[in-house]
């Protein structure tokens, strides 16, 4: 199921990877924020983000939120174990 972002367009889901939304000092912000879209992109293994949001290399994560979709990329290196 899509949803209708706060100009009135209809989002379909199946542009999405994953719907999200900010909340900061208890009010609902307008969009999703550049830093929050980084971390829910980069979705470390074993974090919720990881569980929900598709995250494959080179393919930006498309983040439904209150405005509209947001399509951001991350490159996660894993060295020595971490």
């Amino acid at each position: 199921m899509g949803y209708r972002s706060s100009a009135g367009i209809d989002i379909d889901r199946h542009g999405l990877d994953v719907v999200a939304c900010r909340v900061l000092m208890g009010k609902l912000h307008h969009a999703f924020t550049g830093t929050g879209s980084i971390a829910l992109a980069a979705a470390l293994p074993g974090t919720v983000a990881s569980e929900v949001a598709r995250t494959l290399p080179g393919v930006p994560t498309r983040i439904g939120h209150v405005s509209g979709v947001l399509a951001v990329g991350a490159v996660v290196d894993q060295r020595d174990g971490r």
